[in-house]
């Protein structure tokens, strides 16, 4: 009672959860594949998972795996019993094995439904009496069959209606296929004209705008329009073909014709006012001041504008002009333009030296100092105004002189210009080397300098000041004309306008993959440009650097050729990589042949049973001749070679026969087959003699 007690005790210390305690096992498959699904984990009352060794047996309490057989759909029950060997308890647990099927039926044949419109609608039984189907496991008389949607068949109305054929097995495996109950008409679709095709050049058109298609049964007939032959870009007559098929596949073909017609003006766009100045066009201009003109087929240009006019365009005023343009197919349009020409420039002024004055020189010709010209009025005509009330002969200094010129038509120009009273005479300046600069860095004055010889009448070169009116970007390559101002202490300037090259001096890199490239006839021709393994540039980025590569290659000639590839940076610095590119032929010599038998004395010629390949271009062979007086067997060698010098080589018997004596020959062969059947015959006869005689005497 005791140990009762105490193995009840440690039972209650523990408890098994058991997994995959119910399997399912398809028809026919290994039982012993799913034996050891079902498992067994031990926890103690905290739960938690206590691990110790154990071991299973499968099927105790008068139960056995040996019972259970997956060739029936049945359910069978084992017990389990998992042993902690170390703790030494156990617990059994019912494993139940469901033997499953899991297949679906399977149909075999499905009978075609094609019935006339209005014909009664088949019954489920007639449509299942043509199908034929079958189970894995079940008997055909133990499945169920329906046919689902009939209620949707139409039978006045010709079309295809979808029904399902459904067969389940007592598994409840289900099968389904969509089928068609086709219903069909006899009655052709008819297509009617209503009016002519007539299509503007590169236009569609809706065929329904154009014909009426009716159908006694289909309201949504397929259309086909066959406009295969019509050429909407050009103007002209073309078949048409238009086929209308109802649901019933019966289809009505319809021919007409279509005609493609340009009925569409030319577009002429032309500024109604237009404001020119005087003396700067010609007539043969006037053209060019349509904005724009185009034709939806012909091709119209500026110059098969018609322009009506009269018009002085050397003399102010207005006048109209008319602008007018027709097509080939006589559309015609006119724009009228009213064309103003006026003198709308203010006159110029040019200062033809500087205003350097000497102090108490007040003596002066101002327009000896300025060139002042105008478009349209001649110099005498010019209103030309001095202000001088701002300047102090007496005093050095600078001052501003105004100047005011006004032509006839009231077009004003004022400038006003410093006038320098002071020493005269500037300092001499000699630009003696161009100012280039490689390095990309800042330049100060004293660099600048030294490219110019400085001399004064009175001041020290030294004592020159250099200043620089223009902003150089040291960092960008190009030119900038820069203006360089020269001062002496009497403030006495010389201008001088210098070049400032900003200029890369470095060569591109460029590097290839290889040396060489091979390339044989008829392979993929290679893309050149990916044989550039990199490029690069100490200045000009990648994408604005040029890649030209020059080469004469001849992919289908056999030859050694040169690849250049060229790499050009913004500053024209050039690098060239030089590629040895090799066309060659792969070794593809052919002759094919079949061996000849010939009659004895028989003209034998050369190449007979023999085909040459395209590679070959010159063969030989030898013999020369043969002596077909002889019979006997002889060998022609053939050998051909390609471009390169390969060769293959052949060997081809021909056989010399007597046609005469393979006669004689044919003659001996049959009478001795005749002789042999004969004796043949007669012993046959002979052994079946002496089985009937024997049979008799039993």
């Amino acid at each position: 009672m005791q140990i009762i007690m105490t193995v009840l005790n440690i039972l209650s210390m523990y408890k098994v959860v058991w997994k995959n305690t119910v399997i399912d096992i398809p028809l026919n498959d290994n039982i012993y594949d799913y034996v050891d699904y079902p498992e067994a984990s031990l926890y103690d009352l905290n739960d938690f998972l206590v691990s110790t060794d154990y071991y299973y047996e499968k099927g105790v309490n008068r139960t056995s795996l040996s019972v259970v057989n997956s060739k029936h759909v049945k359910s069978f029950r084992i017990i389990y019993r998992v042993t902690y060997s170390e703790l030494d308890i156990s617990f059994d647990e019912e494993i139940i094995f469901n033997i499953i099927d899991n297949k679906p039926p399977e149909i075999i044949k499905i009978p075609e439904i094609v019935m006339p419109v209005k014909t009664k609608l088949l019954t489920e039984k007639e449509i299942v009496s043509g199908l034929i189907y079958k189970d894995n496991y079940y008997k055909t008389e133990e499945l169920t069959v329906k046919v689902l949607n009939l209620n949707h068949v139409n039978i006045n109305k010709p079309g295809d209606y979808e029904i399902i054929y459904e067969i389940m097995d007592p598994s409840y495996n289900v099968t389904r296929i969509t089928k068609v109950y086709k219903i069909i008409s006899k009655e052709h679709p008819e297509i009617k004209q209503e009016k002519d095709l007539v299509i503007t050049v590169n236009t569609s058109f809706n065929h329904h705008n154009y014909f009426k298609y009716t159908d006694v049964y289909d309201t949504n007939l397929v259309i086909i329009v066959d406009d295969s032959n019509v050429n909407y870009e050009i103007l002209g007559e073309y078949p048409l073909f238009i086929t209308a098929i109802n649901n019933s596949e019966l289809s009505t073909l319809f021919k007409t014709k279509v005609t493609i017609i340009d009925d569409v003006k030319p577009i002429l766009i032309v500024d109604t006012n237009k404001v020119i100045e005087v003396n700067e066009y010609e007539r043969k201009d006037l053209k060019n001041f349509v904005t724009y003109v185009s034709d939806n087929y012909d091709l119209l240009t500026k110059d098969d504008i018609q322009v009506f006019e009269d018009v002085d365009l050397s003399k102010i005023g207005k006048y109209e002009v008319i602008y007018k343009i027709v097509d080939k197919s006589n559309n015609e349009i006119s724009k009228k333009m009213i064309l103003e020409v006026k003198d709308l420039k203010k006159p110029t002024i040019k200062l033809k030296k500087n205003l350097e004055i000497d102090v108490f020189d007040s003596n002066i010709f101002w327009n000896n100092y300025f060139e002042i010209t105008d478009n349209y009025d001649e110099y005498d005509d010019l209103t030309i105004k001095f202000d001088i009330s701002n300047i102090n002969f007496k005093k050095i200094g600078i001052y501003t002189l105004g100047l005011t010129v006004t032509d006839s038509s009231k077009n004003k120009r004022i400038e006003y210009f410093d006038v320098i009273i002071q020493d005269m005479i500037p300092p001499e300046i000699v630009q003696k080397n161009e100012i280039i600069i490689t390095d990309f860095t800042y330049k100060d004055n004293d660099f600048y300098k030294s490219f110019f010889e400085i001399t004064d009448n009175y001041d020290d070169s030294t004592d020159i000041i250099l200043e620089i009116k223009t902003n150089i970007d040291y960092f960008k390559t190009g030119v900038t004309t820069c203006e360089f101002i020269f001062k002496d202490k009497s403030n006495n300037q010389k201008l001088i306008k210098a070049d400032v090259y900003i200029i890369d001096n470095e060569i591109p890199i460029i590097n290839l993959y290889q040396d060489e490239y091979y390339y044989f006839v008829g392979d993929q021709i290679p893309n050149l440009r990916e044989l550039i393994k990199e490029y690069k540039d100490n200045y000009t980025i990648k994408d604005k650097l040029e890649i030209e590569i020059k080469s004469s290659i001849d992919y289908e000639k056999i030859g050694k050729y040169q690849v250049d590839f060229i790499l050009k940076d913004e500053a024209y610095n050039e690098t060239i990589k030089t590629m040895n590119f090799y066309v060659d032929k792969r070794k593809n010599i052919k002759i094919d042949f079949t061996n000849i038998t010939m009659n004895k004395n028989d003209y034998w010629s050369p190449l007979d049973g023999i085909i040459i390949g395209e590679d070959v271009v010159r063969y030989e062979y030898y013999p020369k001749v043969i002596d077909t007086t002889k019979v006997g067997k002889n060998e022609i060698k053939y050998i051909g070679y390609d471009i390169r010098g390969n060769y293959t080589e052949i060997i081809q018997i021909i056989e010399i026969v007597d046609e005469n004596n393979k006669n004689k020959i044919n003659i001996y062969i049959q009478v001795i087959i005749t002789i042999t059947g004969l004796i043949m015959i007669i012993y046959i006869y002979v052994q079946s003699r002496k089985k009937t005689i024997n049979f008799d005497k039993i």
